[in-house]
Parts: C-alpha cells; structure tokens; sequence
C-alpha cells in the first residue's frame, strides 16, 4: 500500500521517502509522549481515560514510525530484499487486493457507523452527532477522491 503514496520509478527514492515519513510519525509520536510526560502525567483538567489515550496514541504513533524507519532502512541496506520487495509492492494481483480491501473496509465501516448511529440517537445525542460527521466527512472525502481520480484517469 505505501507504493501509492510513495511510488516512484526509482524504488531506492522510494524507500527513502518512506524512511523520512517514519522519522516524521516517530518525532510525532515521541513529541507526544513528551506532552504527556510534562504536561498531563500529573493530572491537570482530563479525566485518566482521556491521558492514557493520549499516552497511547503517542506510544503507537512513535512504535509505527520506528517499523516504517526500520522497515525501509533495512530494504536500503539490502539489495537482495529490496529486489522482493518491490516486485511484490509492484505486482498487480497484490495492488488489486489492496485496492479492494481498502473499498471494502471503507463500505463496513460506513455502515457500522450507521448502525451505532441508530442506536447513540436514542442514547446520546452529541455522540449521534459525531457519527453523522464522521459519516458526512468520509461521503465527502470519497466523493473528492472520486471526482480526482477521475479527472486523473
């Protein structure tokens, strides 16, 4: 999948990319976890959940971003496996079943938010209204890519 975003005639170039943009999610991550450790560890105005998501989500943005550096740090080093992984990034069979995984995770999540919608109206309303705006910016967003691609196409 990351072949979409950083594709490039040149795989090498590629892989580099790839290197930078986990060098960015593990900075991210580690800016996080920073936060968290000078500003809200101590307690502060949120409640325990609310610090522990953001100790979380900073811990597994920084984990994701060391697998990427990692990832494509050891396919630079190592000639033999970047020849596989390429041929296996560039195989179309594999691009497809991507491609449609990804439209069909998109549809069952479009409609499991739709039912949790039906049930948090009649429990909550600021949570209905959260759902319907995730379920209105995902419409929106599939609608542009839509439009994009096919201008591109």
């Amino acid at each position: 999948m990351l072949c979409q975003f950083f594709g490039s005639s040149d795989y090498g170039r590629s892989l580099r990319r790839r290197r930078l943009a986990g060098a960015g999610l593990l900075a991210l991550g580690a800016l996080g976890c920073l936060c968290y450790t000078l500003l809200l560890r101590s307690g502060g105005p949120l409640p325990g959940y609310a610090r522990s998501f953001y100790l979380g989500f900073s811990c597994g943005l920084a984990l994701a971003g060391a697998v990427l550096l990692l990832r494509a740090q050891r396919l630079l080093a190592h000639p033999q496996e970047q020849k596989r992984a390429r041929v296996r990034e560039q195989d179309e069979r594999e691009q497809s079943i991507t491609l449609r995984a990804f439209a069909l995770a998109g549809l069952i999540t479009f409609y499991l938010c739709a039912a949790a919608l039906l049930v948090a109206v009649a429990v909550d309303r600021t949570v209905a209204k959260a759902l319907l705006a995730v379920m209105a910016v995902y419409a929106a967003a599939f609608l542009a890519a839509r439009w994009a691609l096919a201008k591109r196409m």
